[in-house]
Formats: structure tokens, sequence, C-alpha cells
């Protein structure tokens, strides 16, 4: 009997990709078949990759830290398939046949609908990358290649009753005790997502975020 092929998830240390290692783990007997790849590409590198190697050790999911491209000049859109692109070659390398890329636009005001146009491109982005991929899959003795896109149409709050529901920790997370500003933005758009389905935690510091993850009523 053939052994089965690994799963991958693209990792950025954020709530989206822990989601995707839980769900990965759940679904994966032998531990050593998930694969965790991070491709660095953002000012925040260090911060996500340790998030990565928490997130990897908690689940028990092998780690792959790929070298950066040259994103200088990039576009974001650039950035994003240029990192996919590496990310995807780089699992099937690994023996994996399909990538988890977590990606989860979100919406406005972290209830509604993401946008519809961008979810379309990820869409496109994805099934595009896959194809390109499948190409050279028979050199990694495979006879295809797949890219799933689990969260793509999930809002803030569906995200949020997921992570509730799993019982994910978000202190595993890139943003979570950091200062700078992009690190505070997306504290705060997961707190809130977070709140509303019971999460508690001490209030920030004027030094960044010292909370405690708890689940429950008040």
């Amino acid at each position: 009997m053939a052994t089965p092929a690994r799963s991958a998830v693209l990792g950025d240390g954020g709530l989206a990709a822990l989601l995707a290692c839980a769900t990965l783990a759940e679904r994966t007997r032998d531990a050593r078949k998930g694969l965790l790849v991070f491709a660095p590409g953002t000012p925040e590198d260090a911060l996500r990759l340790a998030a990565c190697r928490r997130q990897a050790g908690h689940y028990g999911l092998d780690l792959i830290a790929i070298e950066p491209l040259g994103h200088i000049g990039w576009s974001v859109s650039e950035r994003c398939v240029g990192s996919l692109v590496h990310a995807a070659h780089a699992a099937a390398r690994a023996g994996a046949s399909e990538l988890i890329w977590p990606v989860q636009p979100g919406s406005s005001d972290g209830a509604s609908w993401p946008d519809v146009d961008q979810m379309a491109a990820q869409v496109d982005r994805a099934l595009l990358v896959e194809r390109l991929v499948s190409l050279d899959a028979p050199d990694h003795g495979m006879h295809d290649f797949r890219i799933r896109t689990p969260f793509l149409d999930l809002s803030d709050r569906q995200m949020a009753d997921l992570a509730t529901d799993m019982g994910v920790d978000p202190e595993m997370c890139w943003w979570w005790s950091d200062d700078r500003d992009d690190a505070v933005t997306e504290r705060k758009r997961w707190f809130e997502a977070l709140r509303s389905f019971g999460w508690q935690h001490l209030p920030t510091t004027e030094t960044g975020a010292r909370a405690s993850p708890a689940f429950g009523n008040a």
C-alpha cells in the first residue's frame, strides 16, 4: 500500500495559520506527515518565524523556513504570489501533495463577509499556482498538487468562533505581545472578535499586551 503523502500549511504566525495547524494535527494521525512552511517577506519576519516555531512545536509539525525572495520593489500582490509559489514548491519537495493556504481577507467591520473581489483574486492565485506546481509534481513522485483555502470566505467573527470552539491559544501568534504598529493593529482586530465569544484578557500595558488567555463567561 502506498504511503499517504504529507499535507502542509503555509504559515505566517497568525491566527488563521494557527487554526490551520490545529486542524491539520487533528486529521493527521502520524504527526510526521504534517508540515508547516514559513515563507519570509514582511518586516515582522523574526516575530512570525518565532510564532511558527511555537505553533509547529505545539502541534507536532515539521517546520521548513525557506529562503527569502528578493521582495524589494515588489507590490503586495507580487509578494503574495511569489511567496505562495515558493512555499508550494518547498512543500512539494518535502513530499506534500497539498498546501493549506490559510488566507483570510476578513472584512472592514469584522462581522460581514469578506470582499468578493478579494476572495475571487485569491482563488485565482491559488488555482494558477496549484496548476504551476502540479506540472512538476511527477518530479516529486506525485500525480498532482493541490492548494486549499479553507478560511477564505470566513469573517473575523467566524474565525473567532472557530478558534473558541477548537480551543487554540492565540498567545502563540506573532502579534501577541509586540509593540509595533502592525502587531497592535492585529491584536486589536482579534481581541475584539474573540471577546464576542467569551474571550477574556487583562488590560494591555503601555509596553504592550500582557494578557492571559481564557475562554468562558465573565
